[in-house]
């Protein structure tokens, strides 16, 4: 580590004018009141008017005792090509005549010109690798400030900082303390994985998309792609979230663009809005991609995998009793055979009739069911139901052969 002498003339002229001067103005200046006193707390003559007792609660500094100096350093992890910031604390007791700080930084590590920061910050003067501090004014007995240096765009592994603090009181020699090397790592690898997801879709509604994001590292910049179906259109002021992203208009009705001005902390979850056309049906696809990047490395994109939307089913119960046609009895045992013959239903289902001639036929799809009924010793009966959800009565009579 680089070391450099603190002023030594003005230490050698303050050690010269102690020793050749100090006992005769200590002897001259007992005869003068203390109001002249040029050094507080080294005049010894009493006080001419003596009208009270002596202040004993404020003792007398003792300017040639050493000061007692503790000091630290830290840092977070570094992202290469940006700056980092390192945090210098020094305590201490007695009375400081100089102070001064030399970092030595990595190799290719520059001090960051004015970015020392704090209560009392001190100047600096610096040299490629090193940052060296100072104060002209000595700061009070703790002080904190910090300071930025620039990593390279290369910078990887461990690296380490040094730093010595060289301090000296009004009348004692100069002392340094060499702080321990505070160690310095590269920020992990930014990992990012992303996922959306919805329910099934009504024509003529709004559908709500969730979009979740989970990243390691340093984000800095996050953007967010949606296409939607064709005729399918994002729904303005639709985006809800703990930390939602701003829209970005599109010239294209199919697509949602998101972003964020302050990127979110992880994991990042919001949803939005799709306006679906009155006319659409089937299965539809929605795509999304995400484009980030962290401090130090360029633009980067992941595709998430496309999301199948399936059109909303509502189910229909039919439900009803079978009995003979001339005598109104229940028919116990009939069969009964629901089979879908239109719509968006499909296939069939079969049940029989208990001891009361009831029958039902519950989560039938949408569409138009054929019912029919067959009973031993009665003339086969078939009765068309078409349904939309909700529950339907069918009761049947069946005829005798």
């Amino acid at each position: 580590m680089k070391k450099k002498a603190k002023c030594p003339i003005i230490f050698f002229l303050m050690f010269f004018l102690t020793v050749c001067f100090l006992p005769s103005t200590l002897s001259a200046q007992n005869e003068q009141d203390d109001d002249d006193c040029w050094m507080p707390g080294v005049c010894t003559s009493e006080p001419t008017d003596n009208t009270g007792p002596d202040d004993t609660d404020n003792p007398v500094p003792d300017y040639t005792d050493q000061p007692v100096l503790d000091a630290s350093h830290s840092a977070e992890n570094y992202v290469p090509g940006t700056d980092l910031t390192v945090t210098m604390r020094i305590d201490y007791t007695g009375i400081l005549g100089s102070l001064g700080v030399d970092i030595e930084l990595p190799e290719g590590w520059v001090y960051v010109q004015d970015s020392v920061g704090g209560d009392d910050p001190p100047l600096t003067s610096e040299f490629n690798s090193m940052a060296d501090f100072f104060w002209t004014y000595i700061p009070s007995d703790s002080l904190e400030f910090t300071y930025r240096v620039r990593v390279p765009e290369r910078a990887s592994g461990q690296k380490r900082i040094s730093a010595s603090v060289s301090y000296s009181g009004w009348l004692s020699a100069e002392r340094e303390i060499n702080l321990p090397a505070i160690s310095v790592f590269a920020e992990p690898e930014m990992v990012l994985e992303a996922s959306h997801s919805a329910g099934n879709y009504m024509p003529g509604t709004d559908l709500t998309v969730t979009m979740g994001i989970q990243y390691t590292g340093t984000l800095s910049a996050l953007i967010i792609e949606v296409e939607l179906p064709e005729g399918w259109i994002y729904v303005q002021d639709s985006v809800e979230g703990d930390d939602p992203p701003l829209p970005l208009a599109s010239e294209f009705n199919y697509m949602a663009d998101f972003f964020w001005i302050d990127t979110p902390s992880d994991p990042v979850e919001f949803t939005y809005k799709v306006r679906v056309p009155e006319e659409a049906s089937g299965e539809k696809q929605i795509s999304a991609r995400v484009l980030y990047r962290d401090w130090a490395s360029a633009e980067k994109e992941i595709s998430v995998p496309a999301m199948t939307v399936f059109p909303e089913v509502s189910y229909a119960t039919i439900h009803g009793i079978v009995r003979d046609r001339k005598t109104g009895v229940p028919l116990n045992k009939a069969a009964v055979k629901a089979r879908c013959v239109k719509g968006g239903c499909s296939g069939q289902k079969k049940v029989k009739t208990d001891a009361s001639g009831y029958y039902e036929f519950s989560d039938l799809e949408d569409g138009k069911w054929k019912l029919i009924v067959k009973a031993e010793g009665y003339t086969k009966v078939k009765k068309g139901v078409y349904v939309e959800g909700g529950v339907y009565e069918k009761d049947i009579v069946l005829k005798r052969q």
